[in-house]
């Protein structure tokens, strides 16, 4: 495997990437499609992936929390394995699903 590039050391090796990740990844990907998916960014020498989501405003899924943290921690565990920094975006306000 080649070697990826440790941003934090050489912060003018970023190579970013976005990372979109929807119901499919969320309910039916598998581990292993997520890491498939993140090694793809990986074997294009990105090294930073910023993720976004159908569940953007987050609050409004918060039924779903369970879910959408486990994609998450899948898409973080693969971005771990191929040395790739991630970062989650999304807003955290709620706009029309009260609690």
């Amino acid at each position: 495997m080649e070697k990826h590039i440790d941003v934090r050391k050489n912060p003018w090796q970023s190579r970013y990437g976005w990372i979109w990740y929807n119901s499919k990844e969320i309910l039916r990907d598998t581990e292993e499609d997520i890491d498939n998916l993140v090694k793809s960014f990986a074997d294009k020498g990105i090294n930073i992936l910023i993720g976004f989501s159908c569940t953007h405003f987050r609050w409004n899924f918060y039924r779903h929390f369970d879910k959408i943290t486990e994609c998450i921690r899948r898409i973080v565990k693969a971005c771990h394995k191929y040395g790739i920094l991630y970062v989650e975006h999304h807003s955290s306000h709620l706009t029309f699903n009260p609690l």
